[in-house]
């Protein structure tokens, strides 16, 4: 069950630890996301746009409903933050600037490359968990 409505979890080991389940974060989602579009299938491709859909809908929703990027999400729901782990999970504090894409994640090391380079546009994708809708991705 590591594919979820949120994104891939990076386990299925519940620990509480960061790293595992129900956690997922961007370098795992951006690693997936690639390999299936350098895959080049109809298939592949298809659940490349699917997982970025999902992760991207996941980091806009915690930041609508926060005003923060997150280091980590609970891929169990849309825009739902991660939990667990040795220290209180980062935010990111910086302002993000309208048209700015690439800038949204600074402060989150791991997570600012990977929002700004998911596939789908994120406007289009990320209404899922607005408003009380939960029409999954």
């Amino acid at each position: 069950p590591l594919l979820q409505v949120g994104g891939v979890a990076t386990t299925v080991d519940n620990t509480t630890q960061q790293w595992d389940w129900p956690n997922g974060w961007a370098p795992l989602q951006h690693m997936l996301i690639r390999g299936l579009e350098d895959a080049q299938t109809n298939e592949s491709e298809a659940l490349a746009y699917s997982l970025a859909a999902r992760w991207v809908a996941s980091c806009y929703v915690a930041y609508v409903n926060t005003g923060y990027m997150h280091e980590k999400y609970d891929v169990l729901g849309i825009g739902d933050t991660g939990a667990g782990g040795e220290y209180t999970p980062q935010v990111c504090r910086a302002p993000v600037r309208a048209g700015a894409r690439a800038r949204v994640c600074v402060g989150v090391y791991m997570a600012r490359p990977q929002f700004a380079r998911a596939s789908p546009p994120p406007a289009r994708h990320c209404r899922w968990g607005l408003g009380g809708q939960t029409a999954q991705p």
